[in-house]
């Protein structure tokens, strides 16, 4: 068997001939193998368009600080390898990703002569379930990687609570063409007799998870925004109150940062109730943990990266994984709520499948002086597309207009060492304009965004 991590890894994310079925019952079969792992381990499961890794990360927080085991599995690493299979945040070493990859081999050796191998994302859903039933985690955190409904992490008969952060456009080709398709299909995730929060979101999708809700006879939260109450908010992070919870203090930039705080404190709450009720002897002395003083705490202590995050003070430069039309949305909000006295100047890159055109749309006014750059995916979009995308899309150039040549300064990079340093000068040369400070914001497709970081 494998001896190095590098063996294991290769071999892991290397397999071949991976049978997708777009259903659960191969992912199901091949969890029997140990046991079915996932029917033994208490699920917090999370799915929604943008704001699911941020709630997990404020849960996971809280969880620790209230005394709970919590693994909590994110997907995909985006900044390290095995980031997102953690337990109390401590992530997944080389050594027993090694040993699970040895566990697993057997059945994956099985599986792949009766050409039922589950997908990379089903085999790495099934490790991390495995890793935190072998952990003997109090509670696990399970985000979504598309959809709901079938989606490898749905793969339990129940759940505990399920969280739906906000529903908007995305993975279209998949999830279907209207709010009320693709909220169905995250809806899927509810479990009959459970319960439910719902985050900050539309009256189609507020309609169709409440009634999914009511079908499954699952008890609903519903997250309200009139009850968020923003006091201060700067790159730094934000104070904020939620119902009784007074002067939160949250690191994460950004209004919807603090819409996912409050999904998180329901979410915890809820938690703590079904504790309270339930037989499970450990579960109820946990839950008393669950208290304000921890809330408080688990919320401070959040940070995710890749979400309106400062990677630089000087110059400033601001990381955002805004890689749809929503989450683009919510990032022109941040920058009028936090940058209203700065410059602007953009580096893009995203993936040729998203709505680029619409993404682009969303960020004018801030789009005319960008960098753009080509992310490190067969599914990138060029460049120089990505440059007139944003030539066409945010307005026409008249190249004999000397206001329109100097208000449009779009170049595409060859790498992000050229990205950085373009930007920066476009940066220098904006502020020398007008004599205010310039800040960078690299967005787009979170793949590309720990290229920059570094």
């Amino acid at each position: 068997m494998f001896k190095t991590y590098k063996e294991a890894y290769e071999y892991f994310y290397g397999k071949k001939n991976h049978y997708w079925d777009l259903g659960l019952d191969n992912i199901r079969n091949f969890l029997k193998h140990f046991g079915s792992p996932e029917n033994k381990i208490n699920i917090i499961q999370v799915a929604g368009t943008n704001g699911k890794g941020s709630v997990s990360a404020f849960m996971s927080n809280i969880l620790i600080k209230s005394g709970f085991r919590t693994g909590r599995y994110n997907s995909p690493a985006v900044f390290e390898e095995r980031e997102n299979i953690t337990v109390n945040n401590i992530k997944m070493s080389e050594e027993e990703f090694t040993e699970i990859v040895n566990y697993m081999y057997d059945a994956m050796e099985s599986s792949e002569r009766e050409k039922k191998l589950p997908t990379v994302f089903e085999l790495e859903t099934a490790m991390a379930v495995i890793y935190f039933y072998k952990a003997k985690c109090d509670i696990v955190i399970l985000e979504a990687g598309l959809g709901g409904m079938t989606d490898a992490t749905n793969v339990s008969e129940k759940n505990l609570i399920s969280v739906i952060t906000s529903v908007s456009y995305d993975h279209m080709k998949y999830l279907g063409n209207t709010i009320g398709e693709i909220a169905k299909i995250k809806s899927g995730i509810i479990k009959k007799n459970s319960c439910v929060v719902l985050g900050v979101n539309n009256n189609t999708a507020c309609q169709i998870i409440s009634t999914r809700a009511k079908e499954e006879n699952a008890v609903l939260k519903k997250v309200r925004k009139k009850n968020i109450i923003i006091h201060e908010s700067s790159v730094k992070g934000q104070i904020f109150s939620y119902g009784r919870f007074h002067s939160l203090c949250i690191r994460q930039a950004g209004k919807y940062q603090a819409e996912n705080s409050a999904a998180a404190i329901e979410a915890v709450l809820m938690l703590k109730e079904i504790c309270e009720k339930g037989n499970d002897r450990l579960l109820r002395e946990k839950g008393s943990g669950i208290c304000e003083e921890a809330l408080r705490a688990g919320l401070m202590e959040t940070v995710w990266h890749g979400r309106f995050e400062t990677i630089s003070e000087k110059p400033l430069i601001i990381a955002d994984g805004a890689h749809n039309p929503d989450a683009s949305k919510r990032l022109k909000e941040s920058i009028e709520d936090c940058l209203k006295d700065y410059n602007i100047v953009c580096i893009m890159g995203v993936f040729k499948d998203k709505d680029y055109k619409a993404i682009i749309k969303e960020m004018v006014p801030y789009i005319y002086r960008t960098v753009t750059v080509t992310v490190p995916d067969k599914r990138a979009l060029p460049a120089e597309d990505i440059k007139a995308a944003i030539l066409e899309t945010a307005g026409k150039v008249n190249y004999e207009s000397k206001e329109d040549m100097e208000k449009y300064k779009i170049k595409a990079a060859q790498n992000y060492s050229e990205a950085i340093k373009s930007a920066e000068e476009m940066a220098k040369e904006y502020s020398m304009e007008n004599g205010r400070e310039t800040a960078i914001i690299a967005f787009g497709s979170l793949s590309y965004l720990k290229y920059i970081k570094k």
